[in-house]
């Protein structure tokens, strides 16, 4: 099943910061998302001691920028074991400080 994408970003994930303030501060990241493709989109998140926050946009301070398309998006919140892969095909690209990209799939989750 497909994710609607936007939905997901303009609606159920910043609900569940809301809900999980506390765990999402605690992440300690801040990036800017590049979905591309028909339905993606650009968001700001913002999961650390100024937080949470998201955005859509791009207001800039973020610690990481991260990229893929719509189709390889879906694909790994179906099923994050495709993240590395992805990211070593270079089909998920990562500016900044590339280490917080881990920590993703734990705001995803939230």
């Amino acid at each position: 099943m497909a994710v609607n994408i936007q939905d997901l970003h303009n609606n159920v994930l910043p609900t569940r910061m809301a809900a999980n303030a506390t765990t999402a501060k605690n992440l300690g990241i801040k990036f800017q998302l590049f979905i591309t493709g028909t339905g993606g989109g650009e968001w700001y998140v913002n999961c650390s001691d100024s937080g949470p926050q998201m955005m859509k946009g791009n207001p800039g301070g973020a610690d990481s920028t991260i990229t893929m398309t719509v189709e390889d998006f879906t694909r790994v919140y179906a099923d994050w074991t495709l993240y590395d892969t992805l990211y070593f095909q270079g089909k998920v690209k990562i500016t900044g400080k590339t280490i917080l990209s881990d920590k993703l799939k734990a705001f995803y989750n939230l």
